[in-house]
């Protein structure tokens, strides 16, 4: 099976925008300080760290609600 140039620069292209998709990921993380960023990141992890954060806020509207 021949294999074309052209068909070798599209998957050199292919590898290039997918390497930098993951290194704009991973500097995202970096800037943030967070692992997950999106729920594509770890969809898993996204749920539970959106149910801690809830029950967060809750509680702070809870203690808020008897300071008063």
């Amino acid at each position: 099976m021949r294999v074309s140039t052209l068909s070798m620069q599209q998957g050199g292209v292919a590898n290039m925008l997918r390497s930098q998709a993951e290194l704009a990921r991973t500097q995202s993380q970096i800037a943030t300080g967070k692992r997950v960023v999106t729920a594509a990141d770890d969809p898993g992890a996204f749920v539970q760290v959106q149910q801690f954060e809830r029950a967060l806020s809750a509680n702070k509207q809870y203690a808020s609600n008897s300071a008063v």
